[in-house]
């Protein structure tokens, strides 16, 4: 609809008459595009507002029109251009002295780093716009620079900090009519809980307090972003059934609105949704074969006695056979996404957060991007000293972060991603590898280990998930050939 009226406005012989009025209508028309992602378009209406803005002589508005051109080439990944255009402008800015703007291409310089993941970056830009804020003294434009710091940290995973930045936020704005940043600086907060796994009915609480606030001041914008967040609390928790309702319905209405975020948001809750499932589908399978295994050993003593107990041997075990092979699928599955102890664990129950836990968390996030990253467990001479030294602290505190942040001990840390890597080599190579290989390149020091670490970890023996393995193999070939 916008974009039919300011169409047909740039055509009007009103518009042909008066270069002010044309000029804010091509630059409305091109905000149209953006808004349709309709890039190409939007880049010809914004640089017919700049042709039109020099013809006035109108510097303001010829920058305002630079400023949304250069928004544009960053989110559309011409960042280079971006950011040299957003650094003349600061320029320019700068001998005019013109703060507002100043602080508003910081911002900006601040979301492209972000989108490059280019942490140091980002919070430099975003912590020099709030500093011109402060020095103009714009309280709403502080509060929205922190939202965009604690919403830019989050997506850095770099939750204890953003949830610091949540708290400067709801501060700055406690006495202040900032309702609407305060939602949203709560949903960024209850987002933190999701994300980390750290406190799932906190966040839930949080999360209908939301809902119930931004209804009662008919807070419409933000009512999209809520059912994001409860659909990944729905993921988080297990309730599938309310989470295939609701994540169906916001991707259609995300699509339906041309929204870039509908892949993301696909992409970012299928992964926890299926990894969620995986697990609870794993722990169950896992029970149940402990269980067959300890009938089989029971049953097969009373044999010896009770003949007809075969017959119940033979039955449980084909059960067994089963409940083994569906457990080797989840472990192949398993195999191919990051280990359970990749997930941090923030220890955080509250807005309130100290600086000890704070920097334990921050630690904690620093070891799991080294083990993700750099693989040092593959290392069979890979120890708490040595990663200590890596990182620079002292193994005591170390060991501490991933004690408390990670729910664990370092030596199960480092056993749970070679297990992860042996269960990938194994499904990748087959009988290609000798377990003594495997075991290797896993990072064990000898078989034994590999062997016992194997079966607590996975409920197989790498023998039996390499024989399971095969099989399916086999069978999947067998299928082609028909």
């Amino acid at each position: 609809m916008a974009e039919k009226h300011f169409g047909e406005a740039v055509a009007s012989e009103y518009a042909l008459g008066n270069r002010n009025f044309s000029d804010r209508c091509w630059n409305n028309l091109g905000i149209a595009y953006d808004k349709q992602n309709r890039w190409s378009e939007a880049k010809d209406a914004y640089y017919q507002s700049v042709k039109i803005a020099e013809q006035n002589g109108d510097s303001s508005s010829v920058m305002q029109s630079y400023i949304n051109i250069y928004k544009l080439e960053g989110r559309y990944h011409d960042y280079q251009k971006a950011v040299d255009g957003f650094r003349n402008l600061l320029s320019y800015f700068g001998r005019n002295s013109d703060t507002a703007y100043i602080a508003l291409c910081h911002l900006n310089l601040s979301s492209i780093y972000l989108e490059k993941w280019k942490r140091s970056e980002f919070e430099y830009h975003i912590n020099e716009a709030l500093r011109w804020y402060e020095y103009t003294g714009d309280q709403y434009g502080i509060v929205s620079a922190l939202v965009n710091k604690a919403e830019g940290l989050a997506q850095m995973k770099a939750y204890s900090a953003s949830d610091e930045v949540v708290k400067e936020g709801l501060q700055r704005c406690e006495d202040l009519p900032f309702g609407e940043l305060k939602l949203i600086l709560k949903l960024v907060y209850a987002s933190n809980r999701l994300r980390s796994g750290s406190d799932l009915d906190e966040a839930g609480k949080i999360l209908d307090d939301i809902s119930r606030s931004a209804e009662e001041m008919g807070a419409e914008f933000i009512g999209l972003k809520l059912r994001e967040e409860k659909t990944i609390l729905y993921a988080r928790t297990g309730r599938f059934d309310e989470f295939i309702e609701s994540f169906g319905g916001i991707v259609k209405e995300m699509e339906s609105e041309n929204q870039q975020s509908a892949r993301r948001l696909y992409e970012e809750v299928q992964a926890i949704y299926e990894n969620e499932k995986l697990r609870k589908e794993q722990a169950r399978l896992f029970e149940d074969v402990e269980e067959q295994r300890i009938w089989i050993i029971t049953l097969v003593t009373l044999l010896l006695v009770m003949l007809v107990a075969g017959v119940i041997i033979i039955r449980l075990f084909f059960r067994l056979q089963s409940r083994t092979r569906s457990l080797f699928y989840v472990n192949r599955e398993l195999a191919m996404s990051k280990p359970a102890a990749a997930e941090p664990s923030p220890v955080s129950s509250g807005l309130e957060t100290d600086d000890e836990d704070s920097r334990l968390s921050n630690l904690y996030e620093m070891i799991l991007v080294r083990m993700e990253q750099n693989k040092p467990y593959l290392d069979a001479g890979f120890s708490l000293q040595v990663l200590s030294q890596t990182l620079n602290r002292s193994e005591r505190y170390v060991s501490q972060a991933i004690n408390k942040m990670g729910k664990t001990n370092f030596n199960r840390l480092v056993v749970r991603y070679r297990i992860n890597e042996a269960r990938r080599l194994i499904n990748i190579h087959g009988e290609r590898l000798t377990m003594n290989d495997v075991a290797e390149q896993s990072g064990f020091s000898n078989r034994i280990s590999f062997y016992r670490s194997f079966r607590e970890e996975t409920g197989l023996s790498p023998t039996e998930f390499l024989a399971l393995s095969l099989r399916n193999e086999d069978s999947a070939s067998a299928g082609a050939a028909d």
